[in-house]
């Protein structure tokens, strides 16, 4: 439910506030599928990683568009 995602998103936000650098890393890890960079305009792409029931639910019901969430 949309109360639950908040709830998932305040930690994540939490944890790159206060977390302790080894935990943010690892959370970092956990959402980010992959990076590339193209080597001639140095313009980094970044595809994040989310559990598949919470991008369907967000996509369909807000207007979430993942490729620009966050950045």
């Amino acid at each position: 439910d949309a109360d639950g995602i908040r709830g998932i998103l305040e930690n994540v936000e939490e944890t790159f506030k206060s977390g302790a650098n080894s935990t943010r890393k690892k959370l970092i890890r956990s959402l980010v599928e992959r990076m590339t960079m193209a080597p001639e305009s140095l313009e980094i792409e970044i595809v994040l990683r989310a559990p598949e029931p919470l991008v369907h639910h967000v996509v369909a019901g807000a207007g979430f568009e993942p490729a620009t969430f966050g950045l």
